[in-house]
């Protein structure tokens, strides 16, 4: 998968890409960062007329493009977690799970207590803080999704993220949460704070005293809680107001209740940044890239790719813990700097 800026007009921006069968294509995306043409000569016009896997060619393409435009030319084109892109800004996630890894478990708490809660009490008696739906009290809880907004400048997050990616950062986390589960946060985030260049960019300073994580969490939106019932899936909110309804959000828990079990703050982290990196493999291999060697882990991550997996003949199981993944299979993910 390759790309190149052809033309750039005050109605939108021209790309070239090649796809991973080495076909070329030419996507116009318009000034509302949506793609406004997509011409292939070797690909059939219509989706109905393509095979399942030019469809995924054809779908890359658009994603990777998107996201080309937006690191080259910064323009907000990647619609994150939309029912277009699917995808996110990998670079974003990355440095969110970098932020919510570097939480002592309290911290964690204070911030994601109703995520734990919900989760937690499907194993342990704990109260959630969303019931079933009242026509079905006997509901299942079944996904929990919950966004989130970091304080972050561009120059900070692109920074965060591509160390992350590149030199396997979020490997390392994971591994420190293993060793040092109930370590304290003043420290690393201090070590953050003077790591990156700026000022965050939304944080205006915490009348309380508290000068950890929040330089970098904006805030989150109030959970929303899929119930699975005898006569299928229901859907409520939690309360709470949103902090990023103008803005997209930089990650989106999506964690799904299995049969890990999930009875602590430090189980809960554990997973949530596995679920999260697990995200970021997504992104990749949704734009047509082998993911990165610091995210190739097998679990569930996006869900819309997670159906992906289970039904598309042209994906890998990567949801399946225990699949077999050849991680070669697509071509090196590319920085669009490189």
């Amino acid at each position: 998968m390759k790309a190149n800026i052809q033309a750039q007009t005050d109605n939108g921006i021209v790309v070239r890409v090649v796809d991973n069968a080495d076909i070329e294509h030419r996507v116009e995306i318009d000034g509302t960062g949506e793609i406004a043409s997509h011409q292939c000569s070797a690909y059939a016009g219509e989706e109905r007329a393509r095979s399942p896997r030019e469809n995924q060619h054809v779908d890359q393409v658009n994603r990777y493009s998107k996201y080309y435009v937006d690191r080259k030319r910064g323009l907000n084109t990647l619609r994150p977690y939309s029912k277009t892109d699917r995808i996110t800004h990998p670079e974003r996630l990355a440095a969110a799970t970098l932020i919510i890894g570097a939480m002592s478990p309290e911290t964690l708490k204070s911030h994601f207590g109703a995520c734990y809660r919900q989760i937690a009490s499907a194993y342990a008696d704990v109260e959630p803080p969303v019931s079933p739906p009242d026509r079905e009290p006997d509901a299942d809880c079944h996904r929990v999704q919950q966004d989130v907004y970091l304080a972050l400048n561009d120059d900070q997050w692109r920074l965060l993220g591509d160390v992350l990616v590149e030199l396997d950062g979020l490997a390392a986390l994971a591994t420190a949460l293993d060793r040092e589960p109930n370590r304290n946060d003043d420290d690393l985030f201090d070590r953050l704070e003077a790591a990156l260049p700026g000022e965050p960019d939304g944080y205006e300073g915490d009348a309380a005293g508290d000068d950890s994580e929040n330089r970098f969490l904006r805030g989150l939106s109030p959970l929303r809680v899929h119930w699975q019932a005898a006569e299928g899936k229901r859907v409520t909110y939690g309360g709470g107001s949103d902090p990023g309804a103008e803005s997209a959000p930089d990650a989106r828990l999506q964690m799904t209740v299995q049969n890990d079990r999930i009875e602590t703050v430090q189980s809960f982290q554990r997973h949530l940044i596995h679920h999260l990196r697990c995200q970021v493999r997504d992104c990749y291999v949704g734009m047509g890239f082998s993911p990165p060697k610091g995210v190739r882990v097998r679990g569930t991550g996006i869900d819309a790719f997670t159906d992906k997996y289970e039904h598309h003949d042209g994906y890998q199981r990567y949801h399946d813990p225990d699949a077999i993944i050849d991680w070669t299979r697509q071509a090196p993910a590319q920085h669009p700097d490189w």
